[in-house]
């Protein structure tokens, strides 16, 4: 388990300038500052290495 110090869009991808425009209430991080592309970038790497070394077959 894995606490997220963020609000519950920050699990949406990063927003591009049209969405934020348009849709800025899924695009407005909470807390203030919360670093969403960076957090993704983390999540993503921490999920493909768990997957990795789990479905690894040539190491059973």
């Amino acid at each position: 388990m894995h606490v997220v110090p963020a609000g519950h869009y920050a699990f949406l991808a990063p927003c591009s300038a049209a969405l934020a425009a348009a849709v800025p209430r899924i695009c407005t991080d909470v807390p203030a500052g919360f670093d969403r592309a960076g957090f993704h970038r983390e999540l993503n790497a921490a999920v493909v290495k768990h997957f990795r070394e789990q479905l690894a077959v040539g190491d059973r």
